[in-house]
């Protein structure tokens, strides 16, 4: 029996409310659609505008995790913390 591959993406975010939502729905069709398990961590860096309001909406329907950045600013910290 071969074991079901799994996958676990890291997205840094900052300030991205306008485009989180289009982006987990794309994630979600391609990675979905080639029968590969997945979830996806979203590191925020401290947003301003609502991004962590979009995640929250969006864990009830995707695979989605939010972490609220605790550490420096900055993309490559963001990955690192996540």
């Amino acid at each position: 029996m071969m074991d079901k591959k799994r996958l676990s993406i890291l997205v840094p975010t900052l300030n991205e409310a306008g485009n989180i939502a289009e982006l987990i729905r794309r994630l979600d069709a391609s990675i979905r659609g080639a029968g590969i398990e997945y979830e996806i961590h979203v590191i925020d860096d401290h947003s301003s505008d609502g991004t962590t309001d979009q995640i929250e909406k969006l864990k009830n329907q995707f695979p989605v995790f939010l972490h609220v950045k605790k550490g420096r600013p900055g993309k490559a910290f963001s990955i690192l913390e996540g």
